[in-house]
């Protein structure tokens, strides 16, 4: 049942812009996932006194492995926080109405999801995109960038590396270009090798 497919970079752009047109809360809460890897109720559960901008960090008290983690802001998400009015530290970053958490997604994301016709013609549920997608397109984007799977597994906050390998297939590239490189290294130290004996002889 674990998603497989995730959003490419325009895609995620594009529905980023039409969140933002619409509902600028839903907005922010989808980039901060999309950013971060932060799952959908550590976004909804954030609180300011665990956003630390002076650091580009945030913290998550409560994640899925039973342990706190730490969170990395990308340049979009500190100036998303920065022009947000900040509250008390144990106030809600993204309230829903009457300051309590959000326990869904908004009806209003799948909305856009379905007027960019993100998941039509797809029944499978694992290629259909949803709010967990953005995570998962997360750590997608770093395993084709050639981020160490050991260092995915951290930034998603992932108890297993066995989880964290999902991604493996992504890296073939990177893999591809090891290979070329101990290739490399080979070749040098075989024609080093060959010059030696070359001049020994002379």
């Amino acid at each position: 049942n674990r998603r497989q497919r995730f959003l490419s970079p325009t895609e995620a752009s594009t529905l980023l812009n039409m969140l933002k047109e619409r509902n600028k809360q839903i907005n922010q809460m989808t980039l901060l996932s999309l950013y971060t890897g932060m799952r959908a109720s550590e976004v909804f559960n954030l609180t300011w006194g665990c956003v630390v901008t002076g650091r580009d960090l945030i913290t998550i008290l409560d994640a899925k492995s039973g342990k706190g983690r730490t969170a990395f802001m990308t340049e979009q998400v500190k100036v998303m926080f920065l022009d947000m009015k900040s509250g008390k530290n144990d106030e809600l970053v993204f309230p829903h109405s009457k300051g309590r958490a959000y326990t869904e997604i908004p009806t209003l994301f799948r909305d856009v999801i379905k007027e960019l016709g993100l998941n039509n013609h797809v029944s499978d549920p694992r290629q259909r995109i949803c709010f967990h997608s953005l995570r998962h397109s997360f750590g997608s984007w770093h395993a084709e960038a050639g981020t160490d799977l050991y260092i995915i597994k951290e930034l998603l906050g992932h108890g297993s590396i066995t989880l964290t390998e999902r991604y493996s297939h992504l890296t073939k590239g990177t893999l591809q270009s090891a290979s070329k490189n101990i290739e490399q290294t080979i070749t040098r130290a075989e024609q080093d090798q060959a010059g030696q004996v070359v001049d020994s002889i002379k």
